[in-house]
């Protein structure tokens, strides 16, 4: 008898583990979301107050960057195609570690981007309920940087190629 219920209190234990774990990644996704649709109410109430984005393990890292800097530059870009994969969620009472593959493309402040990065978000929980107070996301892979170099590379081909057009155009009409 001692057994079953050392037993069902372990499987107990664990569904709550689980449900907790669920309801953090739930709240992760809802911040993606919110910042796609640009809804900074969405975002007030997620972020705490001592919220810092900053780069993860780099040795070339930036300072970070306050939560009053992020969510003002975040919401002057257009986030779309965000997700996340592989994402894990682990619960240690009033604290949450969230890892994963953020997967988003991103224009605004100068060139349109592409990236799949890691990152780790710290969630707290106070008063009961759950706010993000720090993310971490590592450097730009190698891929990353094709990317942005292809981009640049289009950019430029795409402009010459407009600009031939037109001498040839205006030669054609002279």
């Amino acid at each position: 008898m001692k057994k079953l219920a050392a037993l069902t209190f372990v499987a107990c234990a664990c569904a709550m583990a689980q449900d907790a774990s669920q309801q953090i990644i739930a709240l992760d996704k809802q911040w993606m979301s919110a910042l796609a649709h640009k809804d900074a109410a969405t975002l007030e109430t997620l972020l705490a107050p001592e919220f810092t984005l900053a780069d993860l393990g780099s040795s070339t890292a930036r300072p970070p960057v306050p939560r009053a800097d992020w969510l003002r530059n975040a919401l002057t870009m257009n986030w779309s195609d965000l997700y996340f994969r592989e994402i894990h969620a682990t619960v240690f009472n009033d604290a949450a570690v969230v890892t994963g593959t953020l997967h988003f493309k991103m224009s605004g402040n100068g060139l349109p981007m592409v990236s799949d990065c890691s990152v780790m978000d710290l969630w707290v929980r106070r008063d009961g309920q759950w706010r993000v107070a720090m993310r971490r996301m590592a450097d730009y892979s190698v891929l990353d940087i094709i990317r942005i170099v292809s981009g640049i590379l289009i950019g430029i081909a795409t402009a010459g190629a407009i600009g031939l057009l037109v001498r040839l155009w205006r030669q054609r009409r002279a």
